[in-house]
């Protein structure tokens, strides 16, 4: 499953998490372009790889909501 900036700015605007200034200096800061986050999406193995609590909130997420 690949998760979109699209689905990182629904879970945003669902929990207020991040502005949009913030998820791209999230994705910077756990190596992903935001730009190849934009047009191709990440991996949901890369981003549970990040262990990071806010990857792994999202991951979940979007496995709900594809269900």
């Amino acid at each position: 499953m690949r998760i979109y900036a699209a689905d990182l700015a629904e879970f945003r605007a669902m929990n207020r998490y991040f502005c949009a200034r913030g998820c791209r200096a999230w994705a910077r800061a756990h190596g992903f372009s935001w730009a190849e986050f934009v047009r191709e999406g990440v991996e949901e193995k890369a981003l549970l790889a990040t262990e990071d609590a806010l990857a792994l909130a999202i991951v979940r997420w979007k496995r709900e909501r594809e269900k």
